[in-house]
């Protein structure tokens, strides 16, 4: 089930409703890092970028039976600026 959500992750870059970092030229876009049961999502910072990303994870929740503890879950803006 985790490879699904890494590639639905994928399938929704390649439409552009989430947009991953790009951390040098010449280099593809990273979107999301998988480790066990832990995912980190990267993308642009945005309300609706945002929802994209939400919307994901509760399509996984429903696909798998899976629950997202969000007491457990942290979301880190780096490098924003202050009016966004």
């Amino acid at each position: 089930m985790a490879k699904m959500l890494g590639r639905t992750i994928t399938e929704a870059s390649r439409r552009g409703s989430i947009q991953g970092i790009i951390p040098t030229l010449n280099c593809l876009a990273i979107t999301h890092n998988q480790f066990m049961d832990d995912i980190i999502l990267v993308g642009e910072v945005g309300v609706i970028k945002a929802k994209h990303f939400k919307g994901i994870i509760k399509d996984y929740e429903k696909a798998s039976r899976y629950k997202v503890k969000y007491d457990k879950t942290r979301i880190y803006f780096l490098n924003t600026p202050i009016n966004r």
